[in-house]
């Protein structure tokens, strides 16, 4: 979930992240609800403004963000 994370933040589309990964759109929109669900956030707009605010995020580089 750490990479998918850090390309929500980057502001990926769910194709691109799926791509990334090379998983399925189901499992990318299953990992994206469990960011939002994590994070506080109620959907993608405000996820990565609430993942950079979050002490966890902000102290690790985009490539490392991880919040499980």
């Amino acid at each position: 979930m750490a990479r998918a994370t850090s390309w929500l933040a980057e502001g990926k589309s769910n194709e691109e992240i799926a791509t990334n990964l090379g998983v399925g759109m189901g499992t990318t929109k299953a990992h994206m609800k469990a960011i939002y669900e994590r994070i506080g956030s109620d959907g993608r707009v405000a996820a990565p403004v609430i993942a950079h605010s979050t002490p966890l995020f902000a102290t690790l580089p985009p490539s490392q963000a991880a919040f499980g």
